[in-house]
């Protein structure tokens, strides 16, 4: 008798038009979603015969049932919406989920050394982390299962989205409105040894502007951290320039409010003086109006926790997933006034 397959956690988010975690937080009955929201997610659950598996993480066969994350950081909302898609997702299966963060080599290490030979978790999942040719033979030498979430090393399954499409989406809506001084603040590379999802997305720029017969001003590119402060450094460059832009690409949501901020403290009529468009399409970029990239950052997570699951279970089909981005234009960006 051929057991009946499991409706997973991601099938419903797809359906309900969500993301895993808000999935998760619904069945849960967590208050930080909305009763309508709520009332519709787990509609198209019971629709789709979806049942959270709530003892499931107390399970044990044998394994450690346990997964190891290990994230640049926390203090992020970014890196927080990937943590809560792989723990719901994991949670599902029976996997409890440990958060490291990993600055550098050393504490990879101490990671790494934590999390095996003995078997005190089954995987690892390593988000948006360089790694140095002595940790990845580290990595290559640990007996577990491994997966790559916002970043390509060869050799290792990994879920990312489409970089180079999130740069030329940005850069094409702004031309679409007529704009041609179109400044760029790019988020500082994890790592100076690798192609980042930063310098990807500079790539797609740079393709747009020149599809559009534009070469890009370097007066205008200012390379930030991928925080308010960094659009801050930013916007307080751009307002030096003699020929200011009259619209700005913003690789993460948080520089673009950082744009904002500053342009807004100084008198410029937002977006009638400059057009701001951001990456992420966080909960505050819906809030604000701030135009944006929408990337599906919690299904990135559960996408890369299926992906380690299918690993351990040896029944993994796939290396590579690239997940969809849509453009959400809001009021943050508008039509040039000549």
């Amino acid at each position: 008798m051929t057991r009946p397959r499991r409706v997973t956690i991601t099938e419903v988010a797809r359906t309900a038009g969500v993301s895993v975690a808000t999935v998760s937080r619904a069945v849960r009955g967590f208050d930080n979603v909305s009763p309508d929201l709520a009332a519709h997610v787990r509609a198209v659950a019971a629709q789709l015969g979806y049942r959270a598996n709530q003892h499931a993480s107390h399970l044990r066969t044998g394994n450690a049932r346990a997964v190891n994350l290990l994230v640049p950081r926390i203090n992020k909302p970014y890196y927080a919406e990937i943590i809560a898609g792989t723990e719901a997702a994991l949670s599902d299966e029976g996997y409890d989920t440990f958060v490291s963060v990993v600055g550098d080599d050393h504490y990879l290490d101490r990671a790494l050394d934590q999390a095996g030979p003995h078997g005190r978790v089954d995987g690892i999942i390593l988000v948006d982390l360089a790694i140095s040719p002595r940790i990845a033979t580290q990595v290559a030498a640990w007996n577990g299962a491994v997966v790559t979430a916002g970043i390509v090393i060869d050799g290792y399954p990994s879920v990312t989205v489409d970089d180079v499409r999130i740069g030329e989406l940005a850069t094409n809506h702004l031309l679409e409105l007529g704009h041609e001084r179109i400044a760029l603040a790019q988020g500082k590379p994890h790592s100076p040894d690798r192609l980042s999802s930063a310098e990807r997305r500079r790539i797609g720029f740079e393709n747009a502007m020149r599809a559009a017969g534009r070469e890009p001003d370097p007066e205008l590119i200012s390379i930030v951290p991928f925080s308010i402060e960094g659009g801050i450094t930013a916007a307080t460059a751009m307002i030096g320039r003699l020929h200011r832009p009259t619209a700005v690409f913003c690789m993460g949501d948080e520089i673009a409010f950082g744009v904002w901020r500053t342009f807004g403290m100084l008198g410029f009529r937002l977006p009638r003086d400059c057009s701001i468009i951001g990456v992420d399409d966080s909960t505050l970029a819906d809030f604000t109006g701030l135009s944006t990239v929408h990337q599906p950052v919690s299904n990135i997570g559960a996408e890369a926790a299926h992906l380690l699951l299918d690993e351990l279970r040896g029944t993994r089909t796939v290396d590579h997933l690239v997940l969809p981005v849509e453009l959400v234009a809001r009021a943050s960006t508008t039509a040039l006034r000549r």
